[in-house]
């Protein structure tokens, strides 16, 4: 995504893709203040409620996921694969093109994407359900997930997230020719959890 450029009177920063709302408007307020260069930082978090100007940071650095930083479990049904793809393993990376520096940070920490591959011409007659548990504020985690449905498939993925920690995100989504799939997101976070996701999906016929 493109990134933003406040500007008050003589007074610009640019921020990065992937910063919440609230950081724009906070930057906005505190440009008509007219601070100095070396209290600009300061003001901002102040304005923004941020906390420590960590958190301008923390979700678009560059780093690995910490360990136990999230749970991840997997309730499918036996029509469903699951299994995981490294970087560069089809049909991971086939869909999504990563567009923004938190996506971009994703998708070269996460090792391991989840992959559910959906039999074709299989119909649950349940969700398959995934559950990501944040283990702790401030905690880091990259993810990545590849759901692919099989032509003439019906399905309904369910995604939970609950706890807190610090997540980039990425999301591809393959559906086959004639299959039915709805892909359902539940963000059940705690208010001290940060979460970044880009999400794309490719359909096939009918």
């Amino acid at each position: 995504g493109p990134a933003t450029l406040v500007v008050r009177e003589d007074r610009w920063a640019v921020l990065v893709p992937g910063l919440r709302k609230q950081v724009t408007e906070a930057a906005w307020e505190v440009l008509g203040r007219r601070p100095e260069a070396e209290e600009f930082v300061d003001q901002l978090v102040e304005a923004g409620d941020l906390g420590s100007a960590d958190k301008l940071t923390a979700l678009l650095s560059d780093k690995p996921s910490d360990d136990n930083a999230v749970t991840r479990e997997v309730v499918a049904p036996k029509q469903v694969e699951v299994g995981t793809l490294a970087i560069g393993q089809a049909p991971r990376g086939t869909v999504l093109v990563p567009g923004d520096r938190a996506a971009v940070v994703a998708s070269a920490n996460a090792a391991d994407a989840l992959h559910l591959k959906i039999a074709k011409d299989a119909e649950l007659t349940e969700p398959v359900r995934v559950d990501l548990r944040g283990n702790g504020a401030g905690k880091r985690y990259n993810g990545h997930l590849v759901i692919e449905a099989g032509t003439h498939s019906k399905a309904v993925v369910l995604v939970e997230h609950t706890g807190s920690a610090d997540v980039t995100a990425n999301v591809e989504v393959l559906v086959g020719d004639g299959a039915q799939l709805t892909v359902v997101t539940i963000q059940r976070w705690a208010d001290d959890a940060n979460h970044l996701a880009q999400t794309d999906a490719q359909v096939g016929r009918d």
